[in-house]
């Protein structure tokens, strides 16, 4: 099973299985070493080809326990790995810190214990978030002990992380790589296959700021409105909230995208 899966991933487009790799990545503790070798070889060329898209829907993942959660935390880094290896290019070594630094960054925002009402600003409250984006500079105080050693002495790089929206990390399959999975497939196969791959490219708008200005809302865990200001010169609200289990809504919401 594991062998025809993987020549199923070498002769369908790759898009066709990044539409599930939220699944596929929730799946990397399986018993089975044969069934999990399959997936990181899956997974990790998944995010030499998407990798902004890729990094954002693994990152919770990446950033589990190692004590709770250690074979997670070890088959993940697996993966990274294989993926850092085989890239080609040599860019996912300088943007998994970055999503790693930004994620915890936005979680420690999400959990700060902030008056309700507009509040500003931004910058001065939650400066190791904005200044990164300024100038790619990590603070400390973000990392664990662990998780510092060595990232805290590096040269700052300005970074390149993709305003997390749906747009920019998911699109509809396109109706030519559809097309391919025909039982009556079409004659100029080679030549569909070669335009649906080149069809399949996100938007690659980056968060250049934070806006100063932000809101907290009156609930119970008092969600933080932020609003992004992309690469493109727009403007992007983002909802940052603590203490709450999304990931079953979000499996939910992809499940109906695929079968939709």
């Amino acid at each position: 099973m594991n062998g025809v899966i993987y020549d199923g991933f070498k002769c369908i487009d790759h898009y066709m299985f990044y539409t599930a790799f939220a699944q596929l990545i929730s799946r990397i503790t399986h018993p089975n070493e044969d069934v999990f070798q399959t997936l990181k070889m899956i997974l990790s060329t998944l995010m030499v080809e998407y990798p902004h898209q890729c990094l954002w829907q693994s990152i919770a993942v990446f950033r589990c326990d190692a004590d709770n959660q250690p074979l997670r935390f070890i088959r993940c880094r697996a993966v990274y790995d294989l993926a850092k290896r085989t890239d080609e290019t040599g860019q996912l070594k300088n943007l998994i810190p970055q999503y790693e630094y930004v994620a915890a960054a936005f979680i420690r925002v999400a959990e700060d214990n902030c008056p309700i009402g507009t509040q500003s600003p931004f910058s001065q409250r939650y400066a190791y978030l904005s200044e990164y984006f300024r100038s790619g500079k990590m603070s400390p105080a973000i990392w664990t002990t662990e998780r510092a050693q060595g990232k805290e002495t590096k040269e700052p790089i300005r970074p390149s992380i993709v305003v997390p929206l749906h747009k920019m990390i998911e699109q509809a399959i396109p109706t030519n790589i559809l097309s391919t999975l025909s039982q009556f497939p079409d004659a100029n196969l080679e030549q569909t296959l070669s335009a649906a791959s080149s069809n399949t490219k996100f938007s690659t708008i980056y968060i250049h700021s934070i806006d100063e200005e932000f809101t907290v809302m009156k609930s119970l865990v008092r969600p933080k409105k932020i609003t992004i200001v992309g690469s493109d010169g727009k403007k992007y609200p983002l909802m940052c909230k603590a203490k709450d289990e999304l990931r079953k809504d979000a499996r939910l919401m992809d499940f109906n995208r695929l079968v939709v």
